[in-house]
């Protein structure tokens, strides 16, 4: 079955990301050798899966790995022609964007995709742009501390082989044919610059930045951390209720346009331009969100069952799912770098878990309410595994917020983009009032996140501790008694209040950690933690203190 194929590729996989290096060819093929001889002997079509997940996934692991700035140019002044191909992000003072070099010079030696810095910008560059720069190029790496992000998997996910900063640079303006290379980006472009001149600087500029066209860096470093802590940063990842939103929308109109169609003598199924209007819709918003994990799988699984639906088929929940996951898995084999997603499939598992198959209808509201239940349970491991911590008061704030963002702000944002590219004045009218909205509303994250216990961290977890956190979530969601679900949540809150072995008396753990230029050390005792030195800060804003120091200490659950 569907689930079946889809759990073995994603079992191969992980089997390679999991590895220290890349696997050498020879084990490659040789794995999906002994794979097709499997699915062969025990005519199980299945047994393709892991076989297949192992060489795709290892293909494109090396395809990366090899498409990395030559070691010899690192740290030199190099002259590179290239193409915008993302839309830059930031102010004049540091101005972040992604450049294609072109062929020519020393762009030959350079990787097909390369992340920039410009301090200082004389002037904002736009996206499809031609710039013609010296640069200052190091390959990718990130820092190595227990418990921080793994900057160089984000790379390698993003197919980005090479990081830097601009010294100096000329403008060259867009090649004629710009627009029929790259016309999403163009479009993404467009709709950011217009809420970039109707909204300016003000807070809610990045949030509608963000549900439009799913620039995510649009938003602020506080703006994050306030959704972080209040367990609500999926609302400004374009998510599957966006598009699925957004989809049903305009499969509505579709219907309606054919039966005013049918009524004037078309023939043809209204359900059937219903759903290829839904279909198109979601491709649209999906691509202009930038095709990240959660749009992948909500397009994938509006795709089959539009299929399913046009070809007049029943397809079951679990392969559903399966269909989705092998269809992310194919067009990017890397995807399970990014927590996203785990956090996509994982809350649709849940859901399809602990939130399904009751006998009797349970209404709308305490269906709502047991799906936020269900979520924050069932996540738990994925987030602890993923960022370390939980938040606390996710379950109370997505109560409103999810409502308050699905059916209010985001139909609002995308209503105000339209107009506004459409008719400008009008449009800049209704994303001020849209933007007034967010901002009027934001206190009720902002607040709620303020909160000493908003979230809690969790120390990083042996293999016991991980067992009981997975087997509480299970059995909390299962349908076991009440006293077999109590045991699984006193298992998920055991796991989550776990922390190394202290140190013993006598004695002091040094750990002198990774902060780039600069030295910090912390030191543990039985009773006491010092911290001497918490690194650089960055013109970007960020610091290695929160970057490194915090991560490490909650992974050692150590709280002051």
């Amino acid at each position: 079955t569907m689930w079946q194929m889809a759990a073995g590729l994603l079992a191969g996989s992980c089997a390679v990301l999991s590895l220290a290096q890349a696997p050498p060819v020879a084990l490659v093929w040789a794995c999906l050798c002994v794979s097709v001889a499997g699915a062969g002997v025990w005519r199980r079509s299945w047994l393709l899966g892991p076989g297949v997940g192992f060489w795709l996934t290892a293909m494109q692991l090396n395809a990366g790995l090899t498409d990395r700035l030559n070691p010899d140019l690192e740290g030199r002044a190099v002259h590179v022609r290239g193409v915008v191909t993302s839309v830059p992000q930031g102010t004049l003072d540091v101005l972040r964007f992604r450049l294609s070099p072109l062929p020519g010079g020393d762009s030959h030696t350079l990787p097909r995709l390369i992340e920039l810095t410009w301090y200082d910008a004389p002037a904002r560059v736009d996206a499809a742009e031609t710039l013609e720069l010296e640069v200052k190029l190091r390959r990718p790496r990130g820092f190595a501390n227990p418990g921080g992000r793994d900057n160089e998997a984000r790379m390698l996910r993003d197919h980005v082989g090479a990081s830097g900063y601009v010294r100096s640079g000329e403008r060259l303006g867009r090649e004629s044919n710009a627009a029929f290379k790259y016309p999403v980006l163009l479009a993404r472009a467009h709709i950011a610059s217009i809420i970039r001149d109707a909204l300016g600087e003000r807070p809610s500029a990045g949030i509608v930045a963000g549900l439009a066209v799913g620039l995510q860096d649009a938003l602020s470093r506080d703006q994050w951390l306030q959704l972080a802590r209040s367990g609500t940063s999926h609302l400004m990842a374009i998510s599957g209720l966006h598009i699925a939103m957004v989809a049903a929308a305009f499969a509505w109109l579709g219907g309606r346009v054919q039966r005013f169609r049918q009524s004037r003598g078309a023939t043809g199924a209204a359900r059937d331009v219903s759903v290829v209007a839904g279909a198109i819709a979601a491709l649209g918003y999906s691509l202009l969100a930038g095709w990240s994990v959660p749009t992948q799988r909500t397009m994938v699984m509006i795709a089959c069952g539009a299929a399913a639906l046009l070809l007049r088929r029943r397809i079951g929940v679990a392969d559903g799912l399966g269909v989705c996951v092998v269809g992310v898995l194919l067009l990017d084999p890397l995807a399970p770098l990014a927590p996203g997603f785990w956090l996509s499939f994982g809350a649709v598992a849940v859901i399809l878990y602990g939130a399904t198959g009751h006998v009797r209808p349970l209404g709308l509201i305490r269906s709502y309410l047991l799906v936020q239940i269900v979520v924050t349970l069932g996540l738990v491991p994925v987030l602890a595994g993923s960022f370390g911590s939980v938040s606390l008061v996710s379950a109370l704030v997505n109560l409103y917020a999810i409502p308050l963002y699905t059916l209010l702000i985001v139909p609002a944002v995308l209503v105000s983009c339209a107009v506004a590219i459409i008719a400008g004045d009008a449009g800049t009218m209704l994303l001020d009032w849209t933007g007034r909205l967010i901002e009027s509303t934001w206190p009720l994250i902002e607040v709620p996140a303020s909160w000493s216990l908003a979230t809690w961290s969790i120390a990083g977890l042996d293999g016991i501790a991980w067992i009981a956190l997975v087997l509480g979530a299970l059995a909390a969601l299962s349908p076991l008694p009440i006293l077999g679900r109590i045991a699984g949540g006193v298992l998920i809150a055991t796991a989550c209040l776990w922390r190394p072995a202290l140190v013993p008396d006598g004695v002091a753990r040094v750990t002198i950690l990774d902060v780039g230029q600069g030295l910090s050390v912390v030191i543990e005792t039985r009773r006491h933690t010092l911290v001497y030195d918490a690194g650089p800060s960055f013109r970007t804003g960020s610091d290695t203190g929160q970057l490194v120091v915090v991560p490490f200490l909650r992974s050692r659950g150590i709280r002051t």
